[in-house]
């Protein structure tokens, strides 16, 4: 079992995963199209079912997102001219409908988790904390507001991107933040 931000979450594929992506390897052997080396490699993860990462559960979202316009073109359901078409492989290759369900789902979780740990943080600061984080957080943009004026006038705009500095002002304050959360035990890399 997995550990996200200290919470246990199963991120084995399932076997229906695993078969989907089976096809899809099969498919793209015997027909010479879809997807691409990134697809091959989570088939072979999807067909040892072994345990993702939350990045790559993550990554499975994302392609679905982006290749649900696969399912409308012609090809990708039986019967049609061209199946399988090369989205339907790709789509096989990622664990296909199964696979996105079951993405979702983690992400969902990933999601709930990821809010109840922004909750439980600011629960464990005093609202002075806060505040004086805000304010900290909020002269810095106002400083760095004042010196692109300023680096604007004398015409240096592009070195003063470059240099970041309203970045490097930024990390005291993040650093104290997490800091403070690591020491209470809040905090879960």
């Amino acid at each position: 079992m997995a550990k996200y931000k200290g919470e246990d979450i199963d991120l084995r594929p399932t076997q229906t995963m695993a078969e989907e992506a089976q096809r899809g390897l099969d498919w793209r052997k015997e027909h010479g199209l879809g997807g691409t080396a990134v697809g091959v490699a989570r088939a072979r993860q999807l067909v040892n079912r072994d345990e993702l990462s939350p990045r790559t559960v993550r990554r499975m979202v994302s392609f679905f997102a982006r290749h649900e316009v696969d399912e409308e073109a012609e090809g990708f359901r039986p019967g049609e001219n061209g199946y399988p078409s090369a989205g339907r492989i790709a789509h096989a290759l990622w664990g296909g409908s199964p696979g996105r369900a079951w993405a979702n789902e983690k992400d969902r979780i990933m999601d709930r988790i990821d809010s109840e740990d922004s909750r439980a943080l600011k629960d464990d600061f005093s609202e002075k904390t806060l505040t004086a984080l805000q304010n900290k957080v909020d002269n810095t943009t106002k400083s760095t507001a004042t010196k692109r004026a300023s680096a604007s006038r004398c015409g240096c705009w592009r070195r003063y991107i470059s240099a970041g500095s309203a970045h490097i002002k930024l990390i005291p304050a993040a650093f104290a933040l997490v800091s403070a959360a690591r020491s209470n035990g809040r905090w879960h890399a």
